[in-house]
């Protein structure tokens, strides 16, 4: 049997699957929970990219800079004899070089590119012991402190390029994870997770009233009806459309029973404008006349050919 999908009748006797119908109920709750699970993980990362600028990023590039620093004091006492004696130099050289190591040895310990500050160390140790076999004139070549003198130049050369392409990687990195921003990002994370989190609770606790409010549509309740034998009962769906078909025909009647009193109401008013009598032209008397005819119609006033008759 085909039904007729245009009627809304035959629509309501089309089947829905259980599954279907259950996975369509649940798509706000599931669409709920997606939200707030994704707000959840997006909050983590904000905070491991915060976390990570602070403890990872920021001491690190700020070590590098110390680090920098410590080399070009150490180059200037070892090589600039107007900062005073050989001695002098030398003892504040020991100082910024003992300084470096420091600085080296707690960034490693520290940030995850430990290798790095450890390579930095011994990049300056090797520096330093030419650079200071240089400042006393000491050298292992044939020219007084000529090969320790450029093997300390090429050795500062080097080092401070090590540390100026260090400090550009950190700068970039801390540039890419937005520091500024990222308190921003994770505030607005933590809101929409909480307003899903809310939403997805107030969802939960409301899904066991829903099936009562869907068996209103969905089950076939047995109800009685009043049209039908005792003993009968229908769908509640289709009692409900009976409800309606009834109601329906009970506003038509009131509407077609008010339009008959309007036309009622509308032919008095014109009967009362309606003259009692007119005034007709007389004619003259007709030949045959009529059996039926009002034996007074002769005794009727006439008044210069016209007559008055009933309207």
């Amino acid at each position: 049997m085909q039904h007729d999908f245009r009627h809304p009748r035959s629509l309501a006797h089309v089947p829905i699957s259980a599954a279907a119908r259950s996975t369509t109920e649940r798509l706000p709750t599931l669409a709920l929970a997606l939200a707030f699970v994704g707000s959840l993980g997006l909050s983590a990362l904000t905070a491991t990219r915060i976390v990570r600028t602070q403890r990872d990023f920021q001491p690190a590039l700020e070590a590098t800079r110390q680090l920098s620093a410590s080399l070009d004091a150490t180059h200037a006492l070892l090589t600039d004899p107007r900062l005073g004696s050989v001695d002098s130099r030398m003892a504040r050289a020991d100082s910024q070089a003992q300084r470096f190591h420091r600085v080296a040895e707690i960034a490693a310990r520290g940030a995850p590119s430990d290798a790095r500050m450890m390579a930095y160390g011994d990049a300056f140790r090797v520096y330093y012991v030419a650079a200071r076999r240089a400042a006393e004139g000491l050298s292992l070549s044939a020219e007084a402190d000529g090969k320790s003198a450029e093997e300390a130049a090429l050795g500062f050369r080097l080092l401070r390029e090590d540390l100026a392409v260090g400090r550009d990687a950190q700068l970039r990195a801390i540039h890419a994870a937005r520091p500024a921003t990222a308190p921003v990002e994770l505030a607005v994370w933590l809101m929409l997770g909480l307003i899903a989190g809310v939403a997805l609770v107030r969802s939960l606790h409301s899904e066991v009233e829903w099936p009562v409010a869907a068996r209103l549509t969905t089950k076939r309740e047995q109800v009685p009806a009043a049209d039908t034998p005792a003993g009968t009962v229908v769908p509640l769906h289709e009692a409900v459309e009976r409800l309606a078909r009834q109601r329906l025909a009970a506003s038509i009647a009131a509407a077609r029973v008010a339009k008959r009193n309007n036309e009622r109401q509308i032919e008095i008013a014109r009967s009362w404008i309606t003259p009692a009598l007119s005034i007709v032209r007389n004619e003259p008397p007709r030949v045959e006349m009529d059996v039926y005819e009002d034996d007074h119609a002769a005794d009727e006033p006439r008044f210069g050919g016209l007559a008055l008759v009933p309207a």
